[in-house]
């Protein structure tokens, strides 16, 4: 196999038997929010220096029992995620690659908006209670979030919810996000921008939303979860970009704390919103 890529950019999953067992797993909840950062770094930044025209090959190590070479066909590998991960059902977000990591370090849930249902947090409570290595729950929105934005377009325009409100399930995805969205329109006005109806305002009440919409939902986990977190599981969100493969939060590269009160989440909003309005109206 040529050390270079052929093509200019590889990504690469890779098992060197030399080393069977590359990664140890985070102990802490903050050691484990660290992995996925420095994993989504490492991403975004493969992709960045491509883009500058730089040949790049991309590794990602694997261990052996993380894909099934324990030594013995009847023995399965063991199930041990270090983090869990509720994120959109969009294909343009393949949770492992965007996060750097390998097979059997994410048990990931995956629903259009990332909304909280019950099968979400049944899944959840599964692997709170039975994955011993679980270190960190996380909500990750997306940017340009089609579910969200069908959401603002039902917020926007009344009639337009009547088509799908015929359509439960569709109509439950549209209701678990109306509320982030409702927030997000208020936080906008706060904002000065009044006139939502604006296509660039539009833009920056979905990119609001989206923000919210991951907090608000890492809030509810966390309050779900308050009796099992601590120094060894925590909760965090983030908004993945698909215009840059970088994961943010509150305005800056990395994963975020929920909010923890009202005055938390107001700031949030207001944050989020001015930081939208600020990108739709003087874009770099």
């Amino acid at each position: 196999m040529s050390s270079e890529p052929a093509t200019g950019l590889e990504l690469v999953w890779r098992y060197d038997p030399a080393e069977p067992d590359p990664f140890v797993p985070p102990a802490t909840a903050a050691a484990a929010r660290e992995v996925l950062e420095q994993g989504n770094q490492a991403f975004a930044d493969a992709l960045r220096r491509h883009a500058e025209g730089e040949p790049v090959r991309h590794v990602t190590a694997i261990g052996a029992h993380d894909v099934g070479l324990t030594g013995s066909a009847a023995l399965p590998p063991p199930h041990v995620p270090f983090a869990a991960v509720v994120g959109c059902s969009d294909a343009r977000v393949p949770l492992e690659l965007v996060l750097g990591q390998q097979a059997n370090d994410v048990f990931v849930v995956r629903v259009a908006g990332n909304v909280l249902g019950r099968e979400c947090l049944g899944s959840l409570e599964y692997a709170v209670e039975h994955l011993e290595a679980l270190r960190l729950l996380v909500v990750l929105g997306h940017t340009n979030c089609g579910a969200v934005r069908a959401a603002v377009d039902a917020y926007l325009d009344p009639p337009a919810y009547l088509v799908g409100a015929a359509d439960p399930p569709l109509r439950a995805i549209i209701d678990g996000l109306m509320a982030p969205v409702r927030a997000s329109a208020r936080a906008l006005e706060s904002a000065g921008a009044t006139d939502l109806g604006d296509e660039a305002l539009r833009d920056a009440l979905v990119m609001t939303a989206v923000t919210l919409n991951a907090a608000v939902n890492a809030a509810s986990l966390r309050h779900v979860f308050r009796g099992q977190l601590g120094e060894r599981l925590d909760v965090a969100f983030g908004v993945y970009g698909l215009e840059d493969r970088t994961v943010t939060a509150h305005s800056r590269p990395g994963l975020g704390s929920p909010p923890t009160d009202e005055a938390s989440l107001h700031a949030l909003a207001r944050a989020a919103a001015e930081a939208a309005v600020r990108s739709v109206l003087h874009p770099r």
